[in-house]
């Protein structure tokens, strides 16, 4: 049986430090980015709409202070998880679409809560450009769940 693909787009800045104290990393573009080019097409998908996240605003934090956006990412990692729920109970294959790594920690979420249901292990594919092992045994501080979402 071939399941339908549903494309959610989850573009969070959220697990990012800032680049400069008046900037907000631009990767919350990645899934527009990936649509502009006819991603849903090409695939045959169903377009299972945007999550938005909360604001992306450190507001005083600095490294050091422990994980920036921890409660925000808390939040959407959960709400993340019950959409793509969703997306299963119908049936359906999801893709989703995210800005930074921490969008792992919601998918994650929901393939864990998936294979309780299924008695069983579930997979779940990651694409990143780089490793996520951040911790504090291997890192002078610790303070972007983007880098960190994987350790």
């Amino acid at each position: 049986m071939t399941r339908r693909i549903a494309v959610l787009d989850a573009p969070t800045n959220l697990g990012l430090r800032p680049p400069t104290l008046t900037s907000v990393p631009g990767c919350a573009k990645a899934p527009g980015a990936l649509r502009d080019h006819d991603l849903l097409a090409r695939l045959g998908a169903r377009d299972a709409g945007c999550l938005t996240p909360p604001r992306y605003d450190p507001g005083d934090w600095r490294p050091g202070d422990g994980v920036c956006h921890a409660r925000e990412i808390a939040a959407y990692s959960t709400a993340l998880a019950e959409r793509i729920g969703g997306i299963i109970d119908r049936g359906e294959f999801p893709l989703v679409l995210g800005g930074d790594c921490s969008v792992l920690l919601g998918s994650a979420l929901a393939m864990h809560r998936l294979g309780e249901v299924v008695g069983g292990r579930i997979g779940l594919v990651f694409v990143d450009g780089h490793s996520d092992f951040r911790h504090p045994g291997n890192a002078s501080y610790v303070g972007a769940a983007a880098g960190e979402d994987l350790a």
